[in-house]
């Protein structure tokens, strides 16, 4: 028979030695709740660029698209150092700066409109404010699912991280409609301040009530007790 597994082992193994929360669900709907509208305002820009911004600046197609591919390259470069903050900093801190990062830089993408006039200005500036936005969002998906690790048992990760990436696929197909509104409701720029007030507040909502394991947290200590 095969030796019971040690302390040692599960913790190599990934497997919580400690009992789930209901508090993991709260945690789950939060993380939903973040890549949802990070990636929601992720895609906004190409709804902004197509809608609005090509027209009022008169930028080509070719030039806007240097707008989106800025967000992807330095997205993809930063994927390793982000990880590397993940591991020296915790899941929780990463996707607090994540989510701070990004309410920040995505007010900057509408903050632009107000203050540029020319196209080159504006070109240059959606280029810097994109990218930056780019390296903030590298820790959300490896956060996530290092926060799931944390405080879910080994037989439910799976169904939690695949409710997470659904809620990431649900932000990108509502942006199209949802943003539009906004644009049509309040101009790109003002739909850009209150995308970015959205995850401004989302992430508040984060760092006060998350941390980083079950035994953190000052709520219920067991799922028969909470």
């Amino acid at each position: 028979m095969s030796e019971p597994a040690t302390s040692a082992s599960v913790h190599s193994l990934g497997l919580s030695e400690e009992k789930p929360t209901r508090v993991r669900w709260h945690i789950l709907a939060l993380l939903m709740a973040l890549c949802f509208l990070s990636h929601f305002n992720r895609v906004s820009m190409s709804v902004a660029g197509n809608d609005r911004i090509m027209e009022q600046y008169s930028i080509s197609p070719t030039k806007m698209g240097a707008v989106y591919s800025a967000f992807l390259l330095v997205y993809s470069i930063g994927m390793i150092p982000g990880g590397f903050f993940i591991d020296r900093c915790g899941a929780r801190r990463a996707l607090i700066t994540m989510g701070f990062g990004t309410a920040l830089f995505g007010a900057l993408t509408g903050g632009i409109g107000f203050v540029c006039h020319a196209a080159s200005q504006a070109l240059a500036g959606l280029i810097v404010v994109r990218s930056v936005m780019g390296l903030f969002t590298t820790p959300l998906h490896p956060g996530s699912a290092r926060a799931v690790g944390n405080w879910f048992p080994f037989s439910e990760r799976g169904r939690a991280n695949g409710l997470v990436t659904g809620a990431a696929i649900i932000g990108v197909a509502a942006s199209y409609k949802g943003f539009g509104a906004l644009i049509h409701w309040f101009d790109w720029p003002g739909a850009f301040l209150i995308t970015g007030g959205c995850m401004l507040v989302l992430t508040l909502g984060f760092a006060l009530y998350a941390t980083e394991r079950p035994a953190q947290h000052p709520g219920p200590i067991s799922e028969s007790n909470g």
